[in-house]
């Protein structure tokens, strides 16, 4: 869980988040190869989780490189369920 939370980050964060400034890539690489490392813990995930994966990484590390400052938060907004159910 902690792993998703970091993931998250930008999510979470109030304004627009510099991802050219900010080192979550580096952050999410350390943390899974500690939980890689646990014994007994490694095992190949389904296929979709890992194209989901692959696709969110894909997008994090093009905002990064374009030195990106997104208010993801904001565009998230309409479809949190904390919205959805009012």
């Amino acid at each position: 869980m902690n792993l998703v939370k970091l993931a998250g980050e930008p999510l979470k964060y109030q304004g627009s988040y510099d991802f050219g400034a900010s080192n979550l890539a580096q952050r999410i690489s350390e943390a899974g190869t500690v939980i890689s490392m646990e014994q007994d813990y490694w095992h190949t995930p389904p296929a979709d989780a890992l194209f989901l994966h692959r696709k969110i990484g894909g997008l994090y590390l093009l905002a990064a490189r374009l030195k990106a400052k997104v208010d993801v938060n904001q565009l998230f907004l309409p479809f949190k369920l904390t919205e959805v159910l009012k």
